[in-house]
């Protein structure tokens, strides 16, 4: 996040609901239409690049199928239920940046090879152990982004670097 507001991103990092210090609510029935509240809240202007970590899956995915207007860039970190999503994926047109850790050989690998079939995804990016931290090889899972903050930071840097151009471009109209 550091990375991004660095480079002159407005960046918000949202507590879901049921996840972190924020109390389970109802939102978490509808969690897309939960994320759509918050970024047409937050963002009403302009379509937004969404990070998505792990269990933020199950609010962004209903995002990224149903609504990808909202959206200008979406960077899933092995996100959960994927394989939901799979068969919506072929039609998404919002450029994807996929991203697992390098020791997750479980859900970001599955994730990835779900996500690969958006058109606009890239290959998927490894988050790799660069030896700069302790915890060796089990430091590096589907939660890279919390492990391993600089290689997220390089990686979030680089979205930021190749996005600039369509953050500032209004959303096109919702028909």
């Amino acid at each position: 996040m550091q990375t991004l507001a660095a480079l002159g991103h407005r960046v918000l990092a949202v507590d879901l609901p049921g996840f972190g210090r924020t109390p389970r609510t109802q939102a978490v029935d509808e969690p897309g239409g939960f994320l759509e509240s918050v970024i047409s809240t937050l963002s009403p202007d302009s379509p937004v690049v969404l990070v998505s970590p792990s269990m933020s899956g199950r609010f962004s995915l209903p995002v990224l199928t149903g609504l990808p207007h909202l959206l200008c860039g979406f960077v899933p970190v092995a996100p959960v239920t994927t394989d939901r999503f799979a068969p919506a994926f072929p039609s998404v047109r919002v450029p994807t940046l996929v991203v697992h850790g390098e020791y997750d050989t479980a859900l970001g690998v599955r994730a990835a090879a779900d996500l690969a079939k958006i058109t606009t995804a890239s290959k998927p990016q490894v988050a790799v152990w660069l030896g700069l931290w302790g915890g060796g090889e089990t430091g590096c899972c589907c939660c890279c982004y919390l492990t391993r903050p600089i290689t997220s930071g390089l990686i979030l840097g680089l979205v930021g670097i190749l996005t600039t151009s369509l953050l500032s471009e209004p959303r096109p109209n919702q028909e």
